[in-house]
């Protein structure tokens, strides 16, 4: 995440594709503290390959605590319109993303 961080404010998405090896290293504190760095409609797409496994499962558990979620189409369907669409990360098919504020 740090080389993310590099390119300042002019990434508005990243796709990175890892293992659930490499996933279970990421601390779900960290995740969000990324997330809360980049601007508004930031989008960081994480297609985790292999087996879940239990530390997988704590990992997006915490993350569901930390943040609202929602399944792609639902989260598609909430914010139709791209540019309204607050930061999110999504983990295979569910999305996790900041609260927005009126």
């Amino acid at each position: 995440m740090i080389d993310v961080l590099l390119y300042g404010c002019q990434l508005t998405c990243c796709c990175l594709r890892m293992s659930v090896k490499q996933f279970v290293l990421t601390k779900s504190d960290d995740l969000v503290a990324f997330l809360r760095t980049r601007k508004r409609g930031f989008n960081l797409v994480l297609r985790v390959h292999g087996v879940q496994n239990k530390k997988m499962t704590q990992l997006t558990n915490e993350l569901c605590v930390l943040l609202p979620h929602n399944e792609v189409k639902a989260f598609e369907a909430l914010f139709r319109d791209v540019q309204s669409r607050p930061t999110h990360v999504q983990i295979n098919d569910t999305i996790w993303y900041l609260p927005t504020y009126i």
